[in-house]
């Protein structure tokens, strides 16, 4: 029997878990699970992974597992690559919980929880932010004084394991890709963009926090500064109570007062409910206007995400607010939700590709498995 991976992805509120199988140097899927709403089953997600490696147990599928990876949302400036886990690392790791608080102590729980159920595996820990580390200066510092820009307060930019996995999937569908000037837009209930050039990060959406940006399920997105002070000055808000806000009262929950899933507000007859994706969708698109600015133009549109790669009237509405870039919709296309779904003479190539950052995260470990071998 083949070598496996196993590949977590802890959300906020989500986990996905796929199996891997060794075949020489490539991968193939065996199980996966998506459990979406982890606090609907009213268990954590460690108690989750239990059940789902239980699943994958009955089928045999960890017999000759080889290693663990697993998606860290924050590396910050100590983790430029992904890297083997060790008490060091997350030691390193703990510190970086109050810059992704929904999400860092999730993936350092699920962390723990390999070790307890498969001792001595080998577990890698992929960034979300290692694919943003090489941003200019101008995109990723802020208009602070140096010592605190020195001491991390600046863009670390988020998304990157997908991102990583959409730019080396447009690479072997379009071999002009690294010579264009490419924003993907991740689309879902985390959402940034990013702006791509020989496929290095030039800038994102999100920036020292998962909340920056675009309007999200529950994250507020980009906000006036000046609104946070006024509401820890004016209105006695508790720092608790400010994180609750932005990141679990606000986006498309917080302003249709209906729901955080863009699947129910699209069904919904609420004007609220059109009020949200309103926002969201021009929110988008002034996002794609900023990012084309800072690449200098725009060649290439990807949608990708759960809201990217599903929603065709969210993609037709963003694409016919982006026309003045030359981007063009072909409508029968984009219902279909074909691969390019641009019409046929447009400036801009539109793609939909749906990620994949299980596969991403497996083939760090397959790669570090190899460079180990030859060390």
């Amino acid at each position: 029997m083949s070598p496996s991976i196993l590949a977590i992805n802890g959300g906020s509120s989500s986990l996905k878990c796929t199996v891997f199988e060794v075949a020489g140097r490539r991968l193939e899927e065996r199980s996966s699970f998506n459990i979406s709403e982890v606090s609907a089953a009213k268990q954590g997600h460690v108690s989750c992974l239990h059940d789902v490696l239980e699943q994958i147990r009955r089928k045999n599928n960890l017999a000759r597992l080889a290693a663990v990876g697993h998606r860290v949302v924050h590396g910050g400036d100590l983790f430029q690559q992904p890297v083997w886990v060790d008490t060091t690392v997350l030691a390193d790791l703990r510190t970086l919980v109050a810059l992704a608080p929904l999400h860092q102590p999730v993936n350092l729980e699920l962390i723990e929880g390999c070790a307890q159920e498969f001792p001595g595996v080998p577990q890698l820990a992929c960034f979300d932010t290692a694919f943003h580390q090489q941003m200019p200066g101008v995109a990723r510092n802020y208009a602070l004084p140096q010592s605190l820009t020195d001491a991390g307060i600046h863009a670390y930019g988020f998304h990157g394991i997908s991102y990583e996995f959409i730019w080396s999937k447009l690479q072997s569908l379009d071999e002009t890709a690294k010579d264009k000037r490419i924003i993907i837009a991740h689309l879902g209930a985390g959402a940034s963009l990013c702006a791509i050039k020989a496929g290095q990060s030039i800038a994102t959406t999100m920036g020292f926090s998962t909340i920056d940006g675009m309007p999200m399920a529950t994250r507020s997105g980009s906000i006036d500064p000046g609104v946070l002070i006024h509401l820890l000055r004016e209105r006695g808000m508790t720092p608790d109570q400010l994180e609750r806000l932005l990141y679990k009262e606000s986006g498309l929950k917080g302003i249709s007062g209906l729901s955080a899933g863009m699947r129910e507000l699209s069904t919904s007859r609420d004007p609220r409910a059109h009020e949200a994706i309103e926002f969201f969708v021009y929110r988008a698109s002034r996002e794609i206007a900023s990012l084309a600015g800072a690449l200098g133009g725009l060649d290439s549109l990807v949608f990708t995400g759960g809201i990217g790669a599903n929603s065709a009237s969210i993609r037709r509405d963003i694409c016919v607010a982006c026309d003045w870039l030359g981007v063009e919709v072909d409508h029968e296309a984009n219902n279909k939700s074909e691969q390019t779904i641009n019409s046929r003479n447009a400036a801009v190539d539109v793609w939909v590709i749906p990620t994949d950052e299980e596969a991403q995260i497996a083939n760090h470990v397959l790669r570090m498995l190899s460079l180990s071998e030859e060390c």
